[in-house]
Formats: structure tokens, sequence, C-alpha cells
């Protein structure tokens, strides 16, 4: 990798944008952090190094504008500061000299010149300009018009106030104050914004919400003008919903944010994201959210490119590639504790954000956590230009320059550079068919099926629809769902054609073994004497044992007493006893019952904890008795025996329709035809999905 001084010959390249239909939501919980990787196309440029006494940062806080090759870029200026610390910033941001500055490329990013002052910076010298209301409306449509946002505070009251410049950022006008605060604490403003019409503009800035002693939420908004500047309205938050003050963390926010449009209506979002707790250590990353109306709503990507669990995040830098594809930057600050070099890192997404290709290492030579801040353009050519803040191992606790990096992103999954084996398949549970190839047009129906085919890099999408099967991916298999639909994947099949047993007891024919019963998306007790109290987890109402061993010999023989119990000879033949001895609470001593009389149990097929495998497990006790129908006393239990399934009906539940739900470790094929009653299949855990859950 070659670090180049001004001056080397030109490269080229341009902004391009993404295909219709290229938005996706991932399925909660399947997004993976992927290891880290290096592409051999990458040149380091040094934009500008600093005056003696003084240091460069924080483009993301400036701006990055392009004209095909042309690019111009805003930073920082301010006094060095040797703070001598590894996670501190060694400049003065708030010196009254601070100014904002900008360096320019006619190159593609070869080759940075005609470095300008461009405005005092508005926090540390508030005086120096004062801020004015704009009368004249700004032509947003001129290709030569930008717009830069600037902020004069984090606290309460801050301030958002914008510049324009006429002259591609030869000169600037303002700074107009047109923007209100609205119902916000205060706004802390940066250059993102997309441009809508001739006077109409959107931007998207970090909003305070709260901002006392105890709590700081800062989420991101729309902020648009239809008038060319002269009023503001506020938008839709864009950014994912943060915990309500009191209830979070001390810190909470999703902040800072780098937008990309993805076709006339579909916009995606990567933010600066992270908390503070209450009591130990900031957690960062960046976060993602997506827009199919033309940013009127917008919703959760799951997932996060980057997570630093022990320290701040830095800005993300997000920008649209052909063909449906994303492209995110960022400063990777860890190690934390200065052992190691720090990064700079991406992420490309071929499916406009659904999922995300493996970390890529940009360089890793960074001093320490003053670095990043990253904007970015994409070149004609298609190469992108990243430019951020950095110093290198070798500079050392030196002021921070700012630096640039030209790369090529990775070939399109799909592309003839592509991996043969990352891929996307497509599974639709109302038209699919397992005999497809599993195209778009020829999807397949299962889940399992597309388990089955995929290899480890490929990715499903999954259109809308109910899945109720037993799924067993592979490693690096990737599961999405398909734009902004919805599907559902449920452990429950349908149990139909009840007919009353005895009383209120309900019996219907289910083959398999039920592991879990759900009435109303509520998981129901299964039947045992005496009844649970509503905490399966306490054995409160367990009926005092005494347990022994008669005999360890095969299957094993136990005897168990119940005390304060009288029931008939034989009445709890073929249940299970359940107890725990007072010595070990952890081991379960359980036996079949073979024979009983008034409160004295005869059981075999003894647990090892009985059988004295783990130690002497008997004696003193509490205990209990399922898998018998005479357990089936009261409403909401139910029992599974020989191939019927029991219920016991609430008194006011009505008899149709009515829900209900078994597990099994076998098929998930719905059973019957009328009168919904459903059944959980076994997945190894608990999933949950629309009030349905597998156990």
């Amino acid at each position: 990798m070659e670090e180049l001084p001004d001056g080397v010959k030109p490269v080229t390249s341009v902004r391009r944008s993404l295909p219709p239909g290229a938005l996706m939501v991932l399925l909660a919980g399947m997004a993976s952090v992927c290891p880290a990787a290096e592409i051999p196309d990458v040149m380091h440029v040094v934009v500008r190094r600093p005056d003696q006494g003084r240091a460069f940062g924080w483009p993301a806080n400036g701006g990055i504008w392009s004209w095909g090759n042309e690019i111009l870029v805003m930073y920082l200026d301010c006094p060095y500061r040797n703070h001598r610390g590894f996670s501190n910033h060694d400049s003065d941001q708030t010196h009254a000299s601070a100014r904002w500055v900008t360096s320019r490329s006619y190159d593609g990013g070869l080759t940075w010149r005609k470095h300008r002052i461009a405005f005092p910076d508005p926090r540390a010298n508030p005086g120096a300009s004062r801020p004015v209301a704009l009368k004249m409306p700004i032509n947003f449509r001129d290709p030569n018009v930008i717009v830069n946002f600037h902020w004069d505070g984090l606290g309460t009251g801050a301030k958002t106030f914008f510049y324009a410049s006429a002259d591609r950022g030869v000169t600037w006008d303002g700074p107009y104050n047109n923007i209100p605060l609205f119902d916000f604490t205060g706004i802390a403003g940066r250059t993102d914004y997309r441009i809508d019409g001739r006077h109409a503009l959107t931007a998207y800035m970090g909003c305070i919400e709260v901002n006392h002693r105890d709590c700081y939420r800062e989420s991101s908004y729309a902020v648009a003008t239809r008038d060319g500047g002269r009023t503001w309205r506020r938008g839709p938050r864009i950014s994912r919903p943060l915990a309500p003050a009191g209830k979070g963390h001390r810190v909470e926010y999703g902040a800072m944010p780098s937008t990309a449009r993805v076709d006339a209506r579909m916009l995606v979002a990567a933010f600066r994201s992270g908390y503070t707790p209450n009591r130990g250590r900031r957690t960062g990353w960046i976060d993602l959210t997506g827009s199919v109306d033309n940013g009127k709503t917008w919703k959760p990507l799951n997932g996060r490119l980057m997570e630093l669990p022990t320290l701040n995040s830095t800005p993300p830098a997000l920008n649209a590639l052909p063909g449906g594809r994303l492209v995110c930057s960022w400063g990777y600050r860890l190690p934390d504790d200065g052992s190691g070099p720090t990064a700079i890192q991406a992420r490309v997404s071929d499916d406009g954000g659904a999922t995300w290709g493996k970390t890529i290492t940009l360089r890793r030579d960074g001093f320490d956590y003053d670095i990043g801040y990253n904007r970015q353009v994409v070149r004609p050519d298609g190469k992108i230009v990243t430019v951020y803040y950095y110093r290198t191992r070798n500079d050392g606790q030196s002021p921070t320059y700012i630096a640039a990096t030209i790369w090529a992103p990775p070939a399109a999954v799909g592309s003839h550079a592509s991996s043969p084996s990352d891929r996307v398949y497509y599974v639709d549970a109302v038209r699919g068919n397992d005999a497809n190839p599993g195209t778009r047009t020829a999807p397949w129906r299962t889940l399992q099926r597309a388990a089955d085919r995929m290899r480890a890099g490929d990715t499903a999408l999954v259109r809308t629809g109910t899945y109720r099967e037993t799924v067993r991916p592979r490693s690096g298999q990737t599961f999405a769902a398909y734009q902004d639909e919805r599907p559902l994947i449920t452990g429950c099949d349908t149990v139909r054609d009840w007919s009353v047993h005895a009383g209120r007891v309900y019996r219907a024919k289910v083959d398999r073994p039920v592991r879990g019963v759900f009435v109303a998306g509520k998981l129901m007790q299964k039947a045992r004497w005496p009844n649970e109290d509503g905490d399966p987890l306490t054995c409160r109402e367990w009926r005092r044992t005494n347990t022994s061993l008669v005999s360890s010999d095969g299957r094993g023989i136990g005897k168990a007493v119940l005390n304060g119990t009288d029931h008939p000879h034989g009445h709890w033949v073929g249940g299970w006893y359940c107890g725990v001895n007072g010595k070990n609470p952890f081991m379960v001593a359980e036996g079949r019952i073979t024979a009983s009389h008034g409160d004295e149990l005869t059981c075999s097929d003894l647990g090892p904890g009985w059988k004295g495998v783990y130690g002497r497990m008997w004696g003193d006790g509490r205990g209990y008795i399922t898998d018998h129908l005479n357990c089936l006393d009261a409403e909401r239990e139910w029992h599974w025996q020989t191939g019927v399934l029991y219920y016991g009906r609430q008194a006011r539940q009505r008899r149709e329709p009515w829900k209900l739900a078994r597990g099994s470790m076998a098929s998930s094929s719905p059973i019957g035809a009328t009168s919904p009653l459903r059944a959980c299949i076994s997945w190894g855990r608990p999933c949950r999905s629309s009030g349905e859950q597998g156990t």
C-alpha cells in the first residue's frame, strides 16, 4: 500500500445509484460480524498536513462534495494540544482560532490543492460572524450550489446554522439562522442532505431530545425546506427509537447520519450509535435504517455494521453504488488500550443493505483513537475516495492530518469476478415449490430446502408467508426478509377436530408427542398434581415427600411417599414422579409410577439422580406427579398420551374458534381442517413470532 505526496498523476472516477426494489430488512437476530479482510487495490494519499502548532480533523462534521473527478472536502483547522492519552483528542477545538477549511482535488483524489479558509467555527468563536435570516431562496438545482450545516454546541439550546456557496465552495455566505429548535432541547446538525427540487432540500441531523445531568438522548431526524431555505419543518425520526428517558442508559444516541438514495422511493441511512450505562464503559456501533416511501417513514435494518464494545464509535460514511449496492466506511478505534494499531474499515452490500460482505481493512496503521470521521465519494471510474483524519504509528503523538484512501470495492455477487458460492436465493411459502431452482421467479417453498441447497456465504431472501417447519441451517448461511415484507417463522402446527372428553376437558387426535400448548399466544401449563402456582421456576406448591431407593439394578426401583395425600389404589399408575432432595435441589429424582396406594408410590425406570449415579439423591424433599390424565383437574392445563391431546377449556372460553399449540420433534404439517388449534414444533431453543412460541 503506497502513500503518495502531492503532485502524482491523476486517476479517474463518479457517483452511482441503486435500482428499484433493492432495500431489504433483516430478520431479527440473523446478522453476524464478519472477520476483516484486506483488498489489494488500495492507495493512500496525504490530503494536507497542518502547519506547526495546528491540527486537522473531523471531515464528517464538515462535508464532502464532488463533480466528476473534482472533489471538495471540508475539515477543522485548530490548535494542536498533546493530551498524552490514547482516548483523547490532541487538539483544541474550542479555541477562538478554530476554523473550517477546504481542500480541492481535480484528479479524483490523487492530488489536493487550493486550500482555503471557509469560515470560523461557530462553536469556538460565536462572535466572529453573527447569524442572520436568509431572505432570498436558494436554487438547490444549480450544480455549483452546495450547502453546509453546522451547530454551535451539543448542550441545551444548541442551534444549527447553514452556509451556502454558489461557486463550488470557493466562497461561502452565512451563517443563516432560519432553522428553529422545533420541540427539541437542541439540534446538532452536520452536512448530510438530499436535493428534492429547485427550492426543496431535506437535511438529516442529530436532534437532542433530552439533556440533563442523569440523561442524554440524541436521535436523528429529517429537517426539510420547500422555499429555498427560508422556512424549515421537522420531518420524521430516521434513526432507531431510543428507550424513554429514565428507562434506558445514561447516554444513548443514534446520531451523525449518513444517507444514500437507493431509487426514487428508497433510502438507507447509517448512524453513529451507542450508549453509556449508568455504571460501566460505553459501547458504540454503526446502525442502519431504511425507508421505502421516499423518507416518509423509516424502519430499522437489523444488525450492526461494526461494534466497539468498550469505546465510542466514529461516524459512518454511506454511499450508493450501481446495481443495488451500498458501501459504508468508518474509523475503527480498537484496541482501546493503545496496544495495537487502529484502522480504517469498510463493508459493501450487494442488495441495498439487507446483507453485508466481510469487513474490509483499508489500512491498519493508525496510532491511536484520534482517527476517522470519514466522508467519501464515488468517482466516474467506480473507485471510492474515502477521506478522514489520521496519524500513523510512525507519526506517533504528532498533529493529526487529513488523508484519503482510493480503492475499488469488491465485485458484486453474481458478477463474473465474484465467488460462485456467494449467491442469493428466494423462498416463498405461498407461491414457491421445493422443486424450483430457488430464483426470484421460481422460488423454493420451505426454509429447510434453502438450508439444504445453499453453501456458506449464500443468502436466502424470504417472502411473506407462514413457515411451519424445523430449520437446521448450516454455518455461514444468511436468511433475510425480502424488502419490507414480514414472513412468519413459527414452530406451531394446527390441531383440529376437537370433541368433549368429560366436562370442560376436550380431546383431539395428535399422533406425535406434544411439547407445548398455546392458547391466544400464551403458553399453557402441562397438567400435574399438585397444580402449578403460576411460577414454573419455583417448587413452593410441590408436596413434601420422602423417597428411598429399593434397587438400583436394571431400571431401578424406588419408593416415594407424598405427605397429606390419600388417592385410590392405582390412581397414578402410568404417570411420572418428579422430585428434588433437600441435600441437592438441583438434581431431579424421577421415575415411572408402576404402583400407587394412598400416599405411597412405587417407581421404576429411575433417572440417574434417583439411582445414585451422582451420589445419594433420596430422602426428604418435595415432588409432584405429571404425565397422567388424572392430573388434568384445572382450566388451561393439557395432557398428551398415546396419540390423544387433552385440554381443560376455560369456563368463559367460546367453543369456536379457539387456539392451541402442540410441540413435536417430527413433521410440521397442519392437522385436520377446521377449528384453529396451533401446535408447536420443537426447535431445540425458544422461538417467538406473532404470539406463537416453540420450546
